[in-house]
């Protein structure tokens, strides 16, 4: 591994940071999520779909995460 910590940034502003195993193994934000998902598989013979992100985006936001607009678990009780 080449970091100890992550930090995972969304329009210039920190979605989620902690220790690289922790924020790999168990990304507790959607946006990192869909980052991991995006790599590469390592075997050719895996094949998963790709999330995309939404591209709907509003400028201002108030309060609250800079990705709800984009989030595909917006809304939804967790």
């Amino acid at each position: 591994m080449l970091a100890d910590r992550i930090i995972v940034l969304y329009r210039g502003k920190i979605m989620e940071k902690g220790y690289a195993r922790d924020v790999l193994k168990n990304p507790a934000h959607p946006y990192t999520k869909i980052l991991i998902d995006s790599l590469p598989p390592q075997h050719p013979e895996y094949r998963k779909k790709i999330e995309k992100i939404s591209e709907v985006y509003r400028e201002e936001v108030e309060g609250g995460c800079l990705f709800y607009s984009r989030c595909p678990l917006a809304g939804r009780s967790m």
